[in-house]
């Protein structure tokens, strides 16, 4: 019997209380349950002692209370459909009519009565702050009001019922001695009921909070320091797959240095030296300044044997620069000795005959399956100083000379030495000068001329740089190379080389 009277008590205190609500708002549900349910136990004597004594006098009182008692038993059954707030409100306005009427009809109008009733009714303003919660400001503020509002009428309210409601001396006395000191009692257990249960709910909601926040912080700790190590594992790899990487780049690198140093010197050894172009002229200078450590630019001389002295100056641009310039300079090279060393040929328009058939048949035999593009743009001439007489043909390559202070140029043919095969015929355009007192000739690669810089950063450009040999063509040639080098470099400025440079300039 016991155990199914606690059951029955939980059943009644949980209506209206969710899972989802946390431990302050389910303990505020349970108090307004059990506050309306022990009201209602209270008033239940009440209403068994006055049946028969206000039955006779007025049964609409009877009914009064009645409804009162049975107001208190609906408190659990409002928060059981959900309404859990309107609940608070409902059983705060039962416990002040409750005071309010049922006080009134009973007692005698003394001071001392309604002093009594008053005090119970101010121990009702604590209600609100034990059903509501502190953010709920409006409903506190409400049921605040209405609490100081019936404090205030219960005098009006005790005169008018006690006025049309005469009762007995021995009816007073019992509700006197029963109603107040229990309602007291009634409302101090649900004091220390609330504060007991909100404080515990309080406590436990915030260890709930603090374990499942303690929980996440040692999940969260444990994931970090798994990340953490994770992290330095994989620095630590990085670092060491870098580190060997830098190493095999570093020995890679210089190994290829070395080699391109290998190719330079290769180079420098098969190419003429400057002093020995130079003492054949009355003046001359060789302007070279490759974009790499080895060149694509190269510039070749040979002096025939025999009576008829003459000499064979060459300025070329091979395809490319760095290395693969490189290796067509050597390539080409070979080829000029053979046809003019050793074949004497020294007319510049059969040379380069000669040297595009030499260097198509040997790029075809390196790669028979393809449209190899190598070649060189080349600019040759050949002086006869017994007729002065200058020969002169090019592909592509001009040669510039300036007679009079007035800068001039004799064309090359528009067919590249080598080369794409979607030429089936090429023309070399020989062509001859007579040479004057005074008169000084350029041959050059494209370098120059395409190098970017000055304000627009923009190419140099050939018809700049034919006015600036037409400035300095009366310097002496040491100085003209002076120029030549500070011209480039204040044109280029913070730009990069663009392509290998060669000038050569001489006088006969």
């Amino acid at each position: 019997m016991k155990q199914k009277l606690i059951s029955f008590w939980k059943f009644i205190s949980h209506q209206g209380v969710t899972k989802t609500m946390d431990e302050l708002a389910k303990n505020r549900v349970i108090l307004t349950n059990r506050l309306g349910t022990i009201i209602g136990l209270l008033f239940l004597p009440v209403i068994i002692f006055d049946a028969e004594v206000v039955l006779k006098l007025s049964v609409t009182t009877y009914v009064l209370e009645v409804l009162i008692l049975s107001a208190c038993f609906l408190v659990p059954v409002i928060s059981g459909f959900g309404w859990t707030e309107f609940s608070k409100f409902f059983v705060l306005l039962v416990l002040l009519t409750a005071v309010s009427v049922l006080g009134g009809m009973a007692s005698d109008l003394t001071p001392a009565n309604i002093a009594a009733n008053r005090l119970v009714v101010f121990t009702l303003i604590s209600f609100p702050f034990l059903l509501f919660e502190n953010r709920q400001r409006s409903a506190i503020v409400g049921s605040v009001l209405l609490v100081v509002i019936t404090f205030f009428l219960i005098d009006p309210i005790f005169h008018e019922l006690s006025l049309n409601l005469p009762i007995d001396k021995k009816m007073k006395g019992l509700n006197n001695n029963y109603f107040t000191p229990m309602f007291c009692i009634a409302v101090l257990i649900f004091i220390l009921m609330g504060s007991k249960q909100l404080d515990v709910g309080t406590v436990l909601s915030l260890l709930k909070e603090a374990r499942a926040k303690n929980d996440v912080l040692q999940q969260q700790q444990v994931q970090l320091k798994e990340f953490n190590e994770n992290l330095e594992n994989l620095v630590d790899n990085r670092t060491c797959e870098l580190q060997t990487k830098t190493v095999e780049l570093e020995q890679a690198y210089n190994q290829i240095t070395d080699s391109v140093y290998y190719a330079k010197r290769i180079q420098q050894a098969v190419l003429t030296d400057p002093p020995d172009l130079i003492r054949n002229f009355q003046e001359a200078f060789v302007f070279f300044k490759p974009k790499d450590i080895v060149s694509g630019d190269f510039y070749w001389f040979a002096e025939t044997s025999g009576a008829n002295k003459q000499l064979v100056l060459v300025v070329a641009d091979c395809t490319g620069h760095g290395v693969p310039g490189a290796f067509m300079t050597i390539m080409a090279n070979d080829f000029l000795n053979e046809i003019i060393n050793s074949q004497q040929i020294t007319a510049p328009d059969r040379i380069l005959y000669e040297l595009d058939q030499k260097l198509i048949d040997t790029l075809r035999k390196q790669s028979p399956d393809s449209d190899v593009n190598d070649g060189l743009d080349i600019a040759i001439v050949m002086l006869d100083e017994a007729k002065k007489r200058l020969c002169f043909a090019g592909a592509k390559n001009p040669l510039y000379y300036v007679r009079n202070g007035e800068v001039k140029q004799l064309p090359g043919s528009k067919f590249p030495i080598g080369g794409s095969t979607q030429y089936s015929y090429k023309f070399f355009e020989l062509q001859e000068l007579m040479i004057e007192p005074g008169d000084v000739f350029y041959l050059a690669s494209d370098g120059f001329q395409d190098q970017f810089g000055g304000d627009l950063g923009k190419k140099f450009l050939k018809s700049r740089f034919r006015g600036l040999l037409q400035d300095i063509s009366h310097l002496p040639m040491p100085t003209q190379e002076q120029q030549l080098n500070s011209t480039l470099e204040q044109w280029q400025g913070i730009e990069s080389q663009t392509d290998d440079i060669l000038v050569v300039g001489f006088r006969v």
